[in-house]
């Protein structure tokens, strides 16, 4: 039984990937919708100079930059590894500027855009979303996204795929 489960998995591997992938796509493009539709760049930048983060404007674009562009192309495995890169900083910076010392657990979210405030009490979910897009950086797109493709274009190895046979330094 386990070994048909087995091969079977082993057959669709590549479906982990996507899930993988396309679940923090839409999760940072929604983010980055929420940033730049509900609480605006303005009320992001108050946040972020709440919190003592440098030039917290420019902060503010980026990180929605990040998650709507960034987001948008991990959904479609377009250079995903340094999409998943920034993430993995963004994210990073989120977890430990905003999150850490509200402990562990997510405790519940506080929203008030008219003052730029939005804090999911807890690092657990931002450190998983940094620690799944650190995966990313790994794995790569995958044989499901569009880096294979322009992989294929360029005549090299999409990232995120395997070499058959042993390895060559011809």
């Amino acid at each position: 039984m386990y070994g048909q489960i087995d091969r079977w998995l082993e057959d669709n591997r590549n479906a982990g990937g996507l899930l993988l992938r396309a679940t923090l796509g839409v999760v940072f493009f929604l983010h980055g919708f929420l940033g730049l539709v509900i609480y605006t760049p303005a009320g992001m930048a108050q946040f972020f100079g709440a919190i003592g983060m440098p030039f917290p404007l420019v902060s503010a674009w980026l990180l929605i930059a990040v998650h709507l562009v960034g987001g948008a192309m991990l959904v479609l495995g377009l250079f995903t590894r340094l999409n998943a890169l920034m993430h993995v900083g963004v994210m990073g910076v989120a977890t430990v500027k905003a999150h850490l010392a509200q402990g562990f657990f997510m405790s519940g979210i506080i929203i008030d855009p008219a003052n730029g405030v939005a804090i999911a009490g807890g690092y657990e979910y931002a450190l998983t979303l940094t620690l799944a897009s650190l995966a990313l950086v790994f794995l790569g797109g995958g044989a499901w996204a569009l880096d294979g493709k322009l992989a294929q274009l360029r005549g090299a190895r999409p990232s995120g795929t395997r070499v058959s046979g042993p390895a060559t330094l011809a």
